[in-house]
């Protein structure tokens, strides 16, 4: 005890010491003061250390020769005892740190002398260690003491990673208490605990038993499958639209969602007039289809507004300078024929979206709301080829009528505004557009 209580005491002195001093000097100084408190082997680790940092450091590489080979010296003892002992992990453990520490200083052009025979009895000693914990993981895994036997099965691994058939009984160590609990999991029908399981397994060994054929089986378990519903109400135009929001819903489903979409069954194409709100038809094909959810839409009440242009005709007058001498100059203002043009064009309809779990007829979710997308132009342009500076021009005339009640920021930035309308095919595309969001949204329903 009291030997354990100097030993400690040194250590802290030690390290008092390095927090004290910096670089290699810090550790030669720490390697002195363990040295004269006959802590040897210790001190030959700061030396060490102190040569590594700075392999100019005299003083460290001739200490380093003197307790370096004592260190070895003690640990080529301690490793031939424990070798006859038959103490083959502490055998193994002296032994790699005697080779660690004769390498790295050989590195640093110190060598050391110990027995090369002991490399021979270091083979041997881990041939018969790797061969002891062989058996011993052999025995507990067939006994099922699996997570008692993965510390040999590792050791084994740790000296030879293809002993025998060390892979199999590390894939059973790991693999099969998991399987075990995905089998008692999937009865349970706790599917999702199941799948946890039985990703450890695939992490180890993905071919382990039928753990390939498990997950494929407790996957479909627990993917939920929506029945999308392809709206056959409406005039042409209604279903056109109904179709391809089908279409483009569908695939985006099936692209960036883990949900199974059943296309293929005869309901799909059911009239949503009807079967929306018809629980026992919705529980007729629950029972046919085996979905978990129901996606009911529809698109009704299009409407198109398109006014054409009206062009109203009107006088401006535009200001000219005009320099009767050197001295004087008048202002006149000239008139001009302007035409204001206005047109618009309107594009909407109502969406109505519902989403049913199908296993209890509960609506999750639903929704209408009316979509739509219009463009309008108002501008002033002027007539003929003359193009005076707005920014100098009037709707009326200031030289007889003076300033009148007029805005006239608004009516000359008419002469800047857009002049081409939005074709309703756009306005179509920009109704259809939002109507895709509006169902992407809709997908966190569905989960």
């Amino acid at each position: 005890m009291k030997s354990s209580t100097f030993i400690l005491s040194c250590a802290l002195a030690a390290l008092l010491l390095l927090a004290q001093c910096s670089g290699s000097r810090k550790y030669f100084k720490a390697g002195e003061r363990l040295e004269k408190k006959g802590l040897v082997n210790e001190a030959a680790a700061f030396y060490l250390e102190a040569l590594q940092r700075k392999p100019s450091n005299v003083d460290a590489r001739i200490r380093l020769r003197e307790t370096g080979q004592k260190y070895v010296s003690s640990l080529a003892t301690d490793f031939f005892r424990r070798f006859n002992t038959q103490d083959y992990e502490t055998a193994l453990s002296t032994y790699e740190k005697l080779k660690q520490f004769h390498e790295t200083s050989r590195l640093l052009n110190v060598n050391f002398e110990y027995p090369k025979a002991y490399d021979d009895d270091y083979k041997e000693a881990m041939a018969a260690y790797v061969s002891s914990n062989y058996n011993k993981a052999k025995l507990l895994i067939t006994q099922r003491k699996y997570q008692e036997a993965l510390p040999y099965v590792r050791n084994v691994t740790r000296y030879n990673s293809e002993y025998l058939n060390i892979k199999l009984l590390q894939d059973v160590a790991i693999c099969e208490p998991l399987y075990q609990s995905a089998i008692n999991a999937i009865e349970m029908k706790n599917y999702s605990l199941a799948q946890q399981h039985i990703s450890g397994i695939v992490k180890q060994n993905e071919s382990y038993k039928d753990t390939r054929d498990l997950a494929e089986m407790v996957n479909a378990q627990l993917e939920r499958s929506v029945l999308l519903f392809n709206p056959q109400s409406g005039d042409a135009r209604e279903r056109n639209i109904e179709g391809n929001l089908y279409n483009t819903f569908n695939d985006y489903i099936i692209s960036k969602t883990k949900l199974k979409v059943i296309n293929n069954s005869p309901f799909q194409n059911a009239n949503t007039n009807v079967i929306n709100g018809d629980y026992e038809l919705l529980a007729a094909i629950k029972k046919a289809t085996g979905a978990d959810l129901f996606y009911i839409f529809d698109v009704y009440g299009i409407s198109e507004q398109n006014s054409g242009e009206s062009r109203n005709s009107g006088r401006a007058y535009y200001e000219v300078k005009i320099k009767k001498d050197s001295v004087t100059t008048i202002t006149e203002y000239k008139p001009v024929d302007y035409v204001n043009v206005f047109a618009d064009r309107f594009y909407g309809y109502t969406f109505m979206y519902k989403i049913i779990n199908a296993k209890t007829n509960q609506v999750v979710t639903s929704k209408s709301q009316a979509l739509q997308s219009s463009d309008a132009i108002d501008y002033n342009a002027f007539s003929g080829r003359l193009n005076p500076n707005v920014a100098t021009t009037f709707p009326y005339n200031p030289a007889e009528d003076g300033k009148r009640n007029v805005d006239l920021n608004q009516w000359r930035n008419k002469f800047n505004n857009k002049k081409t309308l939005s074709s309703m095919e756009t306005l179509l595309n920009n109704v259809y557009q939002s109507n895709i969001k509006i169902m992407q949204g809709t997908v966190s329903f569905l989960k």
